[in-house]
């Protein structure tokens, strides 16, 4: 654990860039959307989020192939990673074009915005496995700078929100930047490494298989992270969701910096499996993200009502005292989402179905909520503590572990 806290410094700075990238643009859309278009701009980008979350498995999967047939051959595996990288972004962007234009007919999402959306989506997918390559040579520092890099690069791209067509297009496309942005930087970072593997022979590993069962895993964590988005739609009237989106706008955010510490921790999970070791590590990430949860819990408390009209608008200020309440709910999806990580490190079918399964049960909890937040923010904190007790049971009893 030694070395990994030595690189507290880069983790802080890496931190600070993204929280700074991440909100300006924030800032900016929301201010240039208003509150009603900028909520239905939060729906659709969590919509994309979680259709994105399968390709952010290409990066756990293309470290842990790296960490487990040993640094020197991986590049006979990387033409394979490619593929597989086209092949997921098409097809999941084929599947949130046909998802939001049928989801989407009631809220006047434009065909233009969906479509950059498939195509970030082909974006992004390019980027995670680049960004395994990094994780699988413990490349920490390269890979902590890439995430800001990534958002810089979409607040570059946040002038298109300023010219005559500004609209939910123009922010979606703003992301496609960014991630363009992000896969430049692993390039140039990889160059030397990277050189030489289109004239090595494609190994016969089995990466789909093994692919299909990290990004199920991944992909019912991307809906637990972005369900109660899309179902505040159906619940609350287009200016109640956006104040609704403006606490997830800041709650989601603490839940990226939440996640930050967990792609430097997923090699070492590979490599400790369960052991003292590994739960060592994930017991770091639970401490790091209760201090952080409860840092912006309080601040939100005591200065949410000067801080969330001066950055968003007076137009939001009914957001400010829904926010510490939200933070509140989502805490222990922290927590959850370090043991879906764990799942996916060392776990199989059987986390995958369990994992799946809890979803649904989310899913239904949801729907039934009444039309009033703080009961739907009571559903979504009870569910996560227990989805979360659940979930590290059934994977520490399925493996039998045995302190070691």
């Amino acid at each position: 654990m030694r070395p990994l806290a030595k690189k507290a410094s880069a983790f802080v700075l890496s931190l600070g860039g993204t929280a700074l990238a991440g909100y300006a643009f924030q800032f900016i859309a929301s201010r240039r959307l208003g509150p009603e278009r900028y909520g239905i701009y939060t729906a659709l980008m969590a919509l994309i989020m979680a259709f994105a979350r399968p390709l952010e498995a290409l990066s756990p999967l293309v470290a842990r192939t790296i960490l487990e047939n040993g640094r020197r051959d991986w590049k006979h595996d990387l033409r394979g990673f490619i593929s597989l990288a086209l092949a997921a972004g098409l097809v999941l962007g084929a599947a949130l074009l046909i998802f939001a234009l049928i989801w989407g007919k009631g809220y006047g999402l434009p065909f233009a915005a969906i479509f950059t959306g498939a195509l970030t989506l082909v974006a992004w997918a390019f980027l995670y496995v680049f960004r395994g390559v990094l994780q699988g040579h413990y490349k920490d520092e390269s890979y902590l700078i890439n995430r800001p890099l990534e958002l810089f690069g979409r607040l570059a791209g946040s002038s298109l929100l300023f010219t005559p067509f500004a609209g939910l297009t123009s922010a979606i496309a703003a992301s496609l930047i960014g991630a363009a942005a992000g896969v430049a930087h692993i390039i140039t970072v990889m160059k030397d490494q990277l050189a030489g593997w289109r004239a090595l022979p494609a190994s016969g590993y089995r990466i789909f298989e093994r692919y299909l069962k990290i990004m199920l895993i991944w992909l019912a964590g991307g809906f637990f992270i972005g369900l109660d988005m899309i179902l505040a739609k159906r619940l609350f009237p287009p200016a109640e969701c956006g104040y609704y989106a403006i606490a997830n706008l800041i709650g989601k955010g603490a839940l990226v910096y939440a996640f930050a510490l967990l792609p430097l921790i997923y090699p070492r999970l590979v490599r400790h499996r369960l052991s003292r070791e590994s739960l060592r590590y994930l017991g770091m990430a639970a401490a790091y993200s209760a201090a952080l949860f409860t840092g912006a819990f309080f601040f939100f408390l005591l200065w949410g009502e000067t801080v969330i009209p001066f950055f968003f608008g007076e137009a939001f200020r009914p957001a400010a005292p829904l926010v510490p309440l939200y933070l509140a709910a989502v805490f222990p999806l922290s927590l959850h989402f370090a043991v879906i990580n764990l799942g996916s490190a060392v776990g199989d079918w059987g986390e995958c179905v369990f994992t799946w399964s809890a979803l649904g049960v989310y899913f239904l909890v949801l729907w039934t909520s009444p039309a009033r937040f703080p009961d739907y923010l009571l559903r979504i904190g009870i569910g996560q503590a227990l989805f979360c007790a659940g979930g590290c049971a059934f994977l520490l009893v399925r493996n039998r572990y045995i302190p070691r």
